[in-house]
């Protein structure tokens, strides 16, 4: 209503000055609707307007593919990030005109010229924003790809490119406005077909109606366009604040029954080479050591929150971390990670995969709770393996009529069991579970306390559990250590 509203007031202003006026520059708005229906019913003006919305397309496309390329490549090096930006911000403190009157000279008339002053107009918008888009990417996304090894491509796909959505999409809408008003200013100058040329046509020779006509068109598709993609990306489902597909999610929709997959798993893990000491075959497995701390400090925000601890696991053992909130318990795991450098003290560290299950579930929103699995496997497994190991431990963890529903759409508690179930399906030799129970109800506390205890069982993977008390279940086999108190409790 507000839009009607504001049209109808534009018409009735226009009609009164017309009326005022009276002069042959400034026509009326019946004479030159009646002139626009007359050259929007002759086939010559839409071949005109189907060139320069050719002119458009190509150069926003082109536009907004140097724009992801150097986007995604400036998230992966800052160094190229360093050297694109400056060069990008020539171009967007550069008129239009002074790209338009070198390439007059250098290449002469065309659609080349159009084209590549469209490119050279959109380009900074679609690569700032890209730039954005890349620099709003959570950080435990990026952890996430650390511990996993996310295959690049992976990660782009996944993670960088929907992230930058959003971004991308505010761009897109304000660089379509301005490349259609650059593809008619640079017609105008230098191009003898297309709007812009049927409006300098028309200011040579003076056909005021015909100016009018052609300014009113090329005003009304320009806002049409830019209606059409944002209906378009409504469509699609990318909300412009989280940058969240919210359509509905095409794929199968046919669950596959699970299969018990410890022949699979056998098979999985006679492929995968041992991480660990390549003597680890000839020793008995709690004689490999996993990681070793002698009086290591950990400092965050350039304050120290711990120091002085000293501690060792081996392969096949235990460790519970206890104590307070705000101790630094997640800071330790991330340290035994590898996310974290030490602030002082010793650390050495076996070269062996890492399961981890973070104290926030860092699942990624928009897409499947299936794919969150399967990308955090990327790195270690084939297609097919990551597939088979995704479905059983989903389904172990209860997920298994949810594995094709959207993170964003989990629980709480759903987010939490697909963060553990992802932990443990990469097989690591090392697994480090943060608060683990903490949004768990009894029965599936129980079921993780079980399936620790299989994983534990088998002797070749070592467990760091951090937690606020001691867990007694499993009090006979794990080695307790108190942060409050640097001390190792039996």
């Amino acid at each position: 209503m507000i839009r009607i509203f504001v049209y109808t007031t534009l018409f009735l202003i226009w009609s009164v000055a017309a009326a005022i006026l009276h002069s042959p520059i400034f026509p009326g708005p019946t004479q030159t609707v009646r002139d626009l229906f007359a050259l929007v019913g002759s086939g010559d003006a839409w071949h005109h307007i189907f060139i320069t919305f050719g002119r458009v397309v190509s150069g926003v496309s082109i536009a907004l593919l140097l724009s992801l390329v150097a986007g995604l490549y400036s998230a992966y090096s800052k160094k190229i990030g360093d050297v694109v930006s400056p060069l990008v911000a020539i171009l967007q403190a550069s008129p239009a005109i002074v790209w338009i009157s070198l390439l007059l000279i250098w290449v002469g008339s065309g659609a080349a010229i159009v084209i590549v002053s469209i490119v050279v107009g959109t380009l900074p918008i679609l690569y700032f924003c890209a730039l954005h888009g890349v620099a709003s990417v959570r950080e435990d996304l990026g952890e996430l790809r650390e511990i996993y090894n996310i295959p690049r491509l992976a990660y782009a796909q996944k993670i960088l490119i929907p992230s930058m959505a959003s971004h991308i999409c505010v761009g897109l809408r304000n660089a379509l406005g301005i490349s259609w008003k650059l593809a008619a200013t640079a017609e105008f100058l230098a191009s003898r077909d297309g709007v812009g040329a049927k409006l300098y046509d028309a200011y040579r020779l003076l056909e005021i109606e015909q100016l009018f006509s052609w300014s009113i068109l090329l005003i009304a598709i320009g806002v049409g366009l830019e209606h059409c993609v944002s209906w378009v990306l409504d469509e699609f489902g990318y909300t412009p604040r989280a940058g969240v597909r919210t359509g509905k999610m095409r794929g199968r929709e046919k669950t596959r029954g699970l299969r018990s997959p410890h022949a699979r798993i056998d098979r999985c893990e006679k492929q995968v080479a041992c991480d660990l000491d390549a003597s680890c075959n000839d020793k008995p497995a709690r004689h490999n050591i996993i990681f070793k701390l002698k009086d290591v400090g950990i400092a965050y925000k350039e304050a120290v929150i711990l120091s002085g601890i000293s501690l060792e696991l081996h392969q096949g053992e235990m460790l519970n971390i206890i104590g307070p909130s705000g101790i630094g318990k997640s800071s330790l795991l991330h340290l035994l990670a590898g996310l974290l450098g030490p602030e002082s003290g010793e650390v050495e560290h076996a070269t062996c995969g890492i399961g981890y299950a973070f104290q926030r579930a860092n699942i990624i929103p928009w897409i499947s709770a299936m794919e969150n699995m399967e990308i955090a496997l990327r790195g270690k497994f084939d297609p097919s393996q990551a597939n088979h190991l995704s479905e059983y431990w989903l389904g172990i963890f209860g997920l298994r009529d949810s594995m094709h529903c959207l993170g964003a759409n989990l629980s709480a508690g759903m987010s939490a069991r697909l963060n553990l179930a992802r932990s443990f399906a990469s097989e690591p030799k090392l697994i480090l579970l943060d608060e683990p129970f903490a949004f768990l109800d009894a029965s599936n506390r129980d079921k993780l306390e079980g399936v620790i205890e299989e994983v534990q069982a088998r002797g070749d993977v070592a467990i760091v559990i951090a937690s606020h008390e001691p867990l007694l279940r499993f009090r006979n086999n794990c080695e307790v250590y108190d942060l409050s108190t640097r001390t190792t409790v039996l």
